[in-house]
């Protein structure tokens, strides 16, 4: 016969107004020994015809799936009163489990207060067993045993052991969380869920814009980086080509860094300038190929024009030589 899976806790609020938080419940202790019993007992106090109650089987697959604790129930089969139990499990007569713990904290802070909650929140506990019930409420809902194992009936004559919420702390937590819900855009009426889920939508929102901002300053760095070598390489290549002055370079890594591309423009606006040795080389090379020549030789040759472009000094003495007077 298949083991049927039965949901232990859901953090919903039991029949007194409390609830128990399924990550703050130690297994450890229970998995070593997970015993199911039924409705909570362990003694003839709910059948007069039995001397006593033994477990009625264990629970198997014992794990946590999001805000449930779940197990699976093993009946013990050779066992007449279990084996009666699983029948009416296994044929939907019997439906419900409720867990058995051992209260280690509680918890009065806003996050852990729902709507409609009167008591203290259960955040850490210890799990001593899970038991079959017949009535999925009141007392059944939750079994709680002291520091020494007893059971702490949960009865109209017991009051439960469960502090009860402050009364004006509670209405200063349920207005701060309203102003929180309506910072996060959603209405006061949200529940703590809805809440815990903006937030947590917040945060991822917040670590996505930071892995943005941290690519655009990485890429922004680069770009930086590749600018301040091309301005340098640009700015000595000026230097180099009597564009501007060697002492004028540090103006222009200044304009480079503010405004790289209308720096560089105005770096590509300014011509060359020849230095001195290109234009005596220049000047030598052109009255050597006009000075063994006449005036009429270089005009039958049309090369006057030539000349006084070259050389305007030996063309007025050309000039000079020809027509006895300076040119006009």
């Amino acid at each position: 016969m298949a083991n049927k899976t039965f949901i232990a806790n859901d953090e919903s609020l039991n029949s007194y107004k409390f609830w128990v938080r399924t990550n703050g419940i130690d297994l450890s202790l229970f998995k070593k020994n997970p015993i199911m019993l039924w409705n909570h007992y362990r003694s003839s106090s709910w059948n007069s015809n039995k001397d006593e109650v033994l477990p009625i089987g264990v629970w198997e697959n014992i794990r946590i799936e999001g805000d449930k604790l779940l197990a699976d129930a093993h009946f013990d089969e050779k066992d007449k009163f279990a084996a009666e139990i699983s029948r009416k499990v296994q044929e939907n007569f019997l439906n419900m489990c409720s867990i058995g713990i051992e209260v280690i904290e509680e918890s009065q802070d806003a996050p852990f207060i729902k709507q409609g909650q009167q008591r203290s929140t259960v955040t850490k506990c210890l799990l001593k067993e899970i038991s079959i019930v017949d009535i999925g409420s009141n007392r059944n809902a939750i079994a709680l045993y002291d520091n020494e194992g007893k059971i702490i009936e949960l009865s109209d004559n017991n009051e439960c052991p469960i502090a009860r919420l402050n009364d004006t702390n509670s209405n200063e937590k349920n207005n701060n969380m309203k102003l929180i819900a309506l910072k996060l855009g959603l209405s006061d009426a949200a529940t703590q869920d809805e809440i815990l889920s903006a937030i947590t939508k917040l945060q991822d929102d917040n670590k996505t814009v930071v892995t943005l901002q941290q690519k655009i300053d990485a890429a922004e760095k680069e770009t930086k980086e590749k600018h301040e070598a091309e301005a340098g390489k640009l700015i000595d290549e000026a230097v180099k080509a009597g564009k501007i002055e060697a002492n004028g370079k540090e103006a222009f890594k200044t304009l480079f860094a503010n405004d790289f591309d209308n720096a560089k423009k105005t770096l590509e606006s300014i011509s060359a300038k020849s230095n001195l040795a290109s234009q005596v080389n220049h000047s030598a090379g052109a009255s050597e190929k006009f000075v063994k020549l006449s005036w009429d030789e270089m005009d039958k040759k049309g090369m006057l024009a030539e000349l006084k472009e070259a050389d305007v000094d030996l063309y007025k003495s050309k000039f000079k030589e020809k027509f006895g007077k300076e040119p006009n």
